[in-house]
């Protein structure tokens, strides 16, 4: 899928920050292990609760880019059953990958604050314009 940055970034959130929200969904959906309909809604909204952001704003967008390639499309969580679990997390990966990954020091962080289900110093607003 060709990404666009400013559609993995909505809200202006930095593309580290979308990174790790992504595999914090990857996390969520594996923690789940529920790649469907369902248990991909349900984890959207977890994921928004755990880092502290904007569902639809930010949370939606970027699961939208990195499934579709675009931030509005088809329904969103009917691609994902259409899609499968072992292609949709290769879309995870691919999005992430895009980003910029996640560094090994962050990830051991993230992975911290995982566990508590509490992200939100994670998040981080681009000062670029």
């Amino acid at each position: 899928i060709p990404y666009e940055e400013e559609h993995l970034t909505p809200s202006g959130i930095t593309k580290e920050s979308a990174a790790q929200i992504l595999q914090g969904m990857v996390w969520r959906l594996e923690e789940l292990e529920d790649w469907g309909r369902q248990g991909f809604e349900q984890a959207s909204r977890d994921i928004a609760e755990i880092f502290g952001v904007n569902h639809k704003k930010i949370v939606m967008r970027l699961l939208f880019t990195t499934i579709v390639g675009k931030p509005a499309g088809p329904p969103l969580f009917d691609s994902v059953e259409i899609l499968g679990k072992d292609r949709a997390r290769a879309r995870f990966l691919q999005a992430i990958e895009f980003l910029g990954g996640v560094s090994n020091k962050r990830l051991s962080a993230l992975t911290k604050a995982w566990k508590d289900k509490d992200c939100k110093e994670f998040v981080e607003k681009s000062t670029a314009q």
